[in-house]
C-alpha cells in the first residue's frame, strides 16, 4: 500500500539528483542561468520534506553537460558549484560556504575553470 510521506513542491521539475547518502534530493526546473530564477534549484531533506536551500541555476556545470549543476562530496557532507573562475563549497550541515584559511567564507579561485570533480574517496 502506498502512503504519502512528504511533498516536495517545485513546479516544472526537469532533473533530480539525490545526495550519495540519499538524505537530500536536488530538484531543478530547467531555468537557464540568464533567467535569474531564484527558485530554479531547490534542495529538500528527503525524510522530512524540509526545503534547506533555494538558488538560481549556476552559470557553469561542473561536468560540462546541461546537468548536474552541483556535485556532492562522496559522503554528502559537502555540495559544490562553480562558475568560470571559482568553486564554491557548502557544508550540508549548515549550508554555509566553507571558510578559507583566513576565516572568510568564499570560494576557491581558478581562472578559466571548465570542469571539476571530487576525489572518489576523500573530501
Amino acid at each position: 500500500e502506498f502512503e504519502k510521506k512528504v511533498r516536495l513542491p517545485h513546479p516544472d521539475v526537469k532533473e533530480i539528483q539525490f545526495s550519495p547518502n540519499e538524505e537530500y534530493i536536488l530538484l531543478w526546473n530547467g531555468s537557464l542561468p540568464q533567467s535569474n530564477d531564484d527558485d530554479a534549484v531547490r534542495i529538500y531533506r528527503v525524510l522530512t520534506g524540509e526545503c534547506v536551500r533555494k538558488c538560481r541555476t549556476p552559470q557553469v556545470t561542473p561536468l560540462g553537460d546541461d546537468f548536474p549543476h552541483f556535485l556532492w562530496s562522496p559522503d554528502a557532507k559537502y555540495l559544490a558549484e562553480c562558475n568560470d573562475s571559482r568553486i564554491v563549497v557548502r557544508d550540508t550541515d549548515t549550508w554555509e560556504v566553507l571558510q578559507d584559511e583566513s576565516g572568510k567564507r568564499r570560494g576557491l579561485n581558478f581562472e578559466g575553470l571548465k570542469t571539476f570533480q571530487w576525489s572518489p574517496k576523500d573530501n
